[in-house]
């Protein structure tokens, strides 16, 4: 079968990138053919974007490892020009209205096609409360009843399909879990000389945040590492990763001691 899986935009998101990459993974071991949607950009901005992102090392990850294929627009046309059987939506926070436009994520460009199945794997709303408007609350209660199957990566999801969306979800691992650590091991460098914390937090300006990675520093006298650390072009407000998706899992796999605020940590 041939599967779209439509999720958020992989650009400078280390967990974002890797639940792309393992629920790929997954999907063509077992025989399917399994790719990322991407869309197609255009204009002088997103080609000088693009550019730039040329030198950004997650970029060379999803090159390598992440099959994709670009299309110029959402649309059952364009699915169905691709023979595409089904669309996967997710993981991650595919439902958050901070960083979506949700109908696009609850399918809404199928119409009502029902040849094609619809698919919400480990999707995630990203907080426990309801976001949506009462418009919008009603507009994906139509659309979710027209999926095939839904999961959620959060018991708190569960609960908010079935109180808002009056939809059973089902609760399931988010794809990063779902891999042998075999798969991970031959992107991790097991080179390690040092004793380190490794600090994966979402706010490291955050007090609190500075206050818990110096407390505990101190308490196990060894040094914290932070890898969030980012480089941004000021003409286009373009930001940057400084490690590798490797060099992340890496720094995971050869810590002592974690300190994460994020899913994915």
């Amino acid at each position: 079968m041939k599967i779209g899986i439509l999720t958020l935009k992989l650009h400078n998101n280390y967990g974002g990138i890797l639940q792309a990459y393992a629920l790929c993974n997954i999907l063509n071991n077992i025989g399917h053919e399994a790719f990322i949607l991407s869309l197609k950009e255009n204009g002088v901005k997103s080609k000088l974007k693009a550019l730039l992102d040329n030198n950004n090392p997650l970029n060379k990850f999803v090159a390598d490892n992440i099959p994709t294929i670009e299309i110029s627009e959402l649309s059952q046309r364009e699915i169905v020009e691709n023979k595409i059987s089904a669309i996967i939506v997710g993981s991650d926070q595919v439902w958050r209205p901070r960083f979506t436009s949700i109908p696009i994520y609850f399918l809404d460009f199928l119409k009502n096609d029902n040849s094609i199945r619809k698919i919400a794997y480990a999707a995630s709303f990203g907080v426990d409360k309801w976001e949506y408007s009462n418009e919008l609350t009603e507009k994906c209660k139509e659309l979710i009843s027209k999926f095939n199957l839904v999961t959620v990566r959060e018991i708190s999801g569960v609960h908010l399909c079935k109180q808002y969306l009056n939809h059973d979800a089902s609760l399931v691992l988010d794809p990063t879990m779902l891999l042998n650590i075999s798969v991970y091991k031959k992107f991790i460098n097991q080179n390690k000389n040092e004793r380190y914390i490794f600090s994966y937090l979402l706010d490291y300006s955050n007090p609190y945040n500075i206050s818990l990675n110096n407390k505990i520093s101190q308490l196990l006298g060894i040094k914290t590492i932070k890898v969030l650390k980012l480089s941004k072009n000021k003409i286009i407000k373009r930001v940057q990763r400084t490690y590798s998706l490797k060099d992340w899992i890496s720094f995971i796999y050869n810590s002592d001691f974690i300190i994460t605020d994020s899913f994915h940590g």
